[in-house]
Formats: C-alpha cells, structure tokens, sequence
C-alpha cells in the first residue's frame, strides 16, 4: 500500500509538471523559427490593431461634446423673399455679398406672365451665417418660408485625421522597407502595397479638405417673388419701349414695301402685258365698229 500511494503521488507530479507549461514541449529551436515567423504578423498587428485602438482612444477621450475640442459645424440656410422688384433685389444681394466676401452662384432670373421670380446661392463666410440670414431677411417686403440647419462633423472630422495619420505611418514604414535591400519580390509588393495607401492618403486628405470648405463657408438658398400687380404697373407703359416697337415696325413696313416691288417687278410682268394686250385689242374693236 505505501507503494501505491508513492506511485501515485510520482504519477500526479509527473501530470502537473508536463501541463504545468504545454508549450515545452517545444523544442528551442522551433521556438525561435516561430518567433521568427510570427514576428511581421506581430508587428502588422501592432501598426493596425495598436493604431486603431489609438484612435478609439483618441476619439473617446476627446469627444465631439467636449468644450475643449474645435468643433466643426457646417450651417446652411434658405429663404424665401417676397420683394418688390425681383431684378433690383438680386442686384442688391449682389452688391451685399461683394462686402462680406461672399460669393453667388446659380443665379437664375425668370418671367411669368404678369411677374418675376429668382433663385440665387450665397457661399458666406461660416462667422457670417447668422448675419446674413437677418439681412438677407430685412430686403424683403415679408418672409415666404426660412430654414436653417447646423451639421455636427466634428467626430467625423476627428475620425478621417486619425485615419490619415495613421495611413502616413504606414507610408513612411513602406519607403524604409524600399529603402532597405532586398528580393525583388519584396520590392513590387511594398511598391504596390504603397501606390495604395498613398492613394488613401490622397482620398482623405480631399475628404478633410472638402469638410473644410464646407465649415468655413455656409450655403444660403434665396428664393424671390413679387407681387403680381407691381410688376404689371411697372412695366405697363414705357415711351423708350413704345419708340423702339414703333422704329421696328416702321422698318419692317418699308422692308416688306419694298420686297413687294421687286417681286410684282419680277413675277407681275406677264399679267401687265395681258391687261395691255386686251385693252389694245378692245380699243381696236371698238374703232371698227365706229
């Protein structure tokens, strides 16, 4: 009995001694060639996975909602103006929009029967906004329909920097591996592999530029109308338009006058020379019968 309950006791520290560690049985040899091999899938993980979880970090740390963070805010109104004249008031925006900097676009004027319409876009600076939305609003007889909107992008923002920071890195880890020498293999692939990620880097950076744009500069839609009635009364009577219409139609009588001549000129000849040719012959049958 005492030598069962020694053989168990081997047996049991045997056990424990072979899972205490499972890789040892691993040889040191083959414990270095998978280091060695894992080693590049280390290190990609640790430029992705590391990165990422860096940029979560970031982002959570430095909230959208944090007082300390720039925030990115694109604003965009429109407006619907009833004026009095819609020609003058456009002029007028125009002249507006020369002082604060601010540029129109998509100008389009259109006659109805008895009246004007309009529709402009203004691209003012983003400080601006509000400002121009009063008064734009105080040129107009009354107010049709007004809208503005504000879009949050700040995290958006935050997100696509993050992004391009870490695809620079991973830029500047492929020219050091061109840098270096090797197979030919190994060059195609990290030439390749960076023709990629500039691309990226390109792509974002137009993504973070286009967002800039759109901060610094907010987008106001102008609709304008008028009054039926007014534009009838303004353009009722006008003495330069009357002596304009009455010059082309004077023109246009003396040109078909004169196209009338020369075609009774050059086609009425014969039937001339019939009516001569019978009065002749009844002038001659009325002297015989004399």
């Amino acid at each position: 009995m005492k030598y069962v309950k020694l053989a168990l006791i081997m047996l049991f520290l045997l056990v424990f001694s072979g899972c205490s560690n499972p890789f040892r049985s691993v040889s040191v040899g083959s414990a270095g060639e998978y280091d060695m091999a894992m080693a590049p899938m280390a290190e990609s993980f640790n430029g992705y996975g590391g990165e990422t979880k860096m940029m979560a970090d970031a982002i959570s740390a430095d909230s959208a909602y944090s007082p300390e963070v720039d925030r990115k805010l694109i604003k965009n109104g429109s407006l619907g103006l009833h004026v009095e004249d819609v020609r003058d008031s456009a002029k007028g925006i125009q002249v507006y929009a020369d002082t604060i900097s601010a540029t129109v676009s998509d100008l389009n004027i259109t006659r109805g029967e008895n009246s004007y319409s309009g529709y402009l876009t203004l691209r003012v600076p983003a400080e601006k906004f509000d400002s121009s939305m009063e008064s734009l609003k105080g040129m107009a007889l009354y107010i049709e329909s007004e809208y503005s909107n504000t879009n949050d992008v700040t995290e958006a923002y935050m997100d696509l920097e993050m992004r391009l920071e870490s695809k620079q890195k991973e830029e500047e880890r492929y020219l050091n591996i061109l840098d270096t020498s090797g197979t030919m293999t190994e060059i195609l692939a990290a030439t390749q592999a960076l023709s990629n990620v500039q691309y990226e880097i390109e792509r974002l950076k137009g993504q973070i530029q286009s967002y800039d744009n759109q901060v610094s500069y907010s987008t106001i839609s102008v609709s304008l109308y008028e009054d039926e009635n007014i534009a009838t009364t303004s353009e009722a009577w006008s003495p330069e338009s009357t002596w304009h219409n009455a010059m082309s139609d004077w023109v246009a009588f003396l040109q078909g006058s004169v196209d009338f001549v020369i075609y009774l000129a050059l086609f009425g000849w014969p039937i001339v020379l019939l009516v001569i040719v019978a009065w002749v012959l009844i002038r001659r049958r009325d002297k015989k019968r004399k």
